[in-house]
């Protein structure tokens, strides 16, 4: 197999005692080595300390000084979230420890995971709580908690707290964990034992992403060069929990990708026999490595199939001695339905509408892309809808004759249907027509989007329809009760946001759509508007991801009071 210049740079640090230097000519391009670190989710700070290479020559590389410095600035933002957090469990004497770390703060991993006794998790959360984290409801689990932290439209933390370190099934008792626990190279930072680092960033590997990448060849690289293994204790820790034929799978895996790399083996002859003898019928560990692994050489991004996976969850639960025999129907039921979310995608979410409303120009569009993208966050799915009232295909249809033969009062246009509504009449059938026809068209889109397990984002709702009533048929139409009463028949919003803007930044943002003797009574009409249909106003002149934060968290509160 054809190393490309950045996996042999990475082996090369990674493995320097093992894989060869690469020459001066030979370096990679900057961009793509640090993509290839972000892809493989390599600590370069953590690579460089452990082994020793901080006044190698090849550290000064410009593609690796490119990588350092964005691995860096990951180090430090992360680090200072966790201190702030590690600070206040100290203060309240919470033992934790960071169960993915091996050297340091694990500071590329997607989140933190941080394991804290089972009597210490109310705590906990409250210290969550008071430092902005958001629990996730949405995504319960039996033994850890999801709690994000919003910045505008993007998370600024993600931490899982956990009861126990499990996958789907417990994988290791808090207290076993806690007793050996030691220091990490950070301040405050506690990580599991040897052994157990080993048992859990392998089983990870396998069960969470079922993808092993150069920062598993990393972290088992460096605790067996560390210190002296308990392999004995090691196997029987593993055998007792019914992960023994997973965990040697992904060793035998990492075994043939540092050959790969460097040509030398990862592990002894009589380890890797040892290892062979715990592969298994049953979950297809045997099958798989004689198939797939043994004799060839390995990508530095080795992927396994999602129902594989699951097949060695069904034995780890099967062999278990860690739970009861009623306790391992329910856990293989829920592996089950995992399986069938994650093949599928399908994960039912409750209905759900809120509205964003305002006048063109009032940034509407801008909040919604941004709070979908916060909620996408949370692992909730949403979808824009766009509906103006009064702007249908029939509608448009029966209002063309006439936008050019009647002038408006005020001129907006050769193609204006101002003009339609000075007559009486019209004035007065409009309302009955365009809101029946907004009604079914609304109800339409909800029931598509909420089909497809979607939260819907209605772009234009109820306050909007109400002003462009009043624009048409003037401000009395907001004022009748049948009209207001219509609107409150539309599916309900469980959040309602009004933005508004000065009428000199609509003139600036909207500039030739900016009609002299209309615009200008928006802001009138939508304080009405808002008030009658019970709408949050927001200043649509602050910060988008400001509004969008704003919205994303009051949208976040309403929707897990449903869930």
């Amino acid at each position: 197999m054809t190393l490309s210049p950045s996996e042999k740079l990475a082996a090369f640090l990674i493995a320097p005692d093992a894989a060869p230097a690469p020459s001066p000519e030979s370096m990679p391009d900057p961009n793509d080595f640090l993509e290839l670190l972000e892809e493989q989710k390599v600590p370069l700070k953590e690579v460089i300390a452990v082994n020793d290479l901080a006044d190698h020559e090849i550290v000064g590389a410009d593609c690796v000084q490119h990588a350092l410095k964005a691995d860096l600035a990951r180090h430090r933002l992360l680090l200072e979230e966790f201190t702030t957090l590690r600070e206040r469990l100290d203060e309240s004497g919470i033992r934790h420890v960071m169960v993915k770390g091996v050297w340091g703060f694990p500071y590329r991993s997607e989140n933190m995971d941080i394991l804290i006794g089972a009597d210490d998790v109310p705590r906990a959360v409250e210290i969550l709580d008071d430092l902005g984290y958001l629990y996730n409801r949405f995504r319960p689990e039996r033994f850890k908690r999801l709690h994000n932290r919003l910045s505008g439209s993007s998370l600024s933390g993600v931490v899982h707290l956990h009861k126990a370190i499990s996958w789907y099934t417990p994988f290791v008792e808090p207290g076993i964990i806690f007793r050996s626990a030691v220091d990490g190279s950070e301040a405050g930072v506690r990580l599991p034992r040897r052994e157990i680092s080993m048992a859990i960033n392998g089983v990870h590997a396998l069960y969470e992403d079922a993808t092993v990448r150069l920062i598993e060849l990393h972290k088992i690289r460096y605790l067996i060069r560390s210190g002296p293994v308990d392999w004995d204790w090691l196997w029987n820790f593993a055998v007792h929990r019914g992960f023994e034929s997973g965990l040697s799978l992904v060793f035998l895996i990492l075994d043939r990708q540092h050959r790969t790399l460097t040509g030398q083996p990862l592990f002894d002859e009589p380890l890797l026999r040892r290892m062979e003898s715990h592969l298994s019928l049953v979950d297809g560990t045997r099958q798989h490595y004689r198939r797939r692994v043994k004799g060839r050489e390995l990508p530095t991004i080795y992927t396994m199939s999602k129902y594989f996976v699951r097949r060695c969850m069904f034995r780890e639960v099967k062999r278990s001695g860690l739970m009861r025999f009623w306790r391992k129907i329910e856990t293989t039921v829920l592996i089950l339905r995992g399986g069938v979310h994650q093949v599928t995608c399908w994960y039912p979410q409750p209905p759900a509408l809120i509205a964003v409303c305002g006048p063109d120009g009032c940034g509407k569009t801008t909040a919604i892309e941004r709070a979908a993208a916060g909620l996408e966050a949370f692992e909730i799915r949403s979808r824009r809808s766009w509906i103006r009232i009064g702007d249908s295909f029939l509608l448009n249809w029966a209002k063309s004759p006439f936008q050019r033969r009647l002038k408006a009062e005020v001129d907006a246009g050769e193609a204006s249907e101002q003009g339609v509504f000075k007559n009486r009449v019209i004035r007065a059938i409009w309302p009955v027509v365009a809101v029946a026809d907004y009604l079914i068209r609304q109800y339409a889109a909800y029931i598509w989007i909420v089909f497809q397990e979607r939260m819907v984002i209605a772009d234009r709702y109820h306050v909007d329809a109400l002003v462009d009533l009043a624009l048409r048929c003037g401000p009395q139409i907001m004022r009748k009760h049948w009209v207001a009463s219509a609107m409150r028949l539309l599916p309900k919003a469980y959040a309602v946001f009004v933005l508004k803007v000065s009428d000199e930044t609509m003139r600036r943002r909207r500039r030739g759509d900016y009609i002299e003797g209309i615009t200008h009574r928006v802001s009138a009409y939508y304080d009405e508007a808002a008030t009658l249909m019970g709408g949050r106003v927001l200043s649509g002149e602050d910060d988008p991801e400001a509004i969008a934060e704003t919205i994303t968290k009051q949208t976040l509160a309403r929707f897990f009071e449903r869930v």
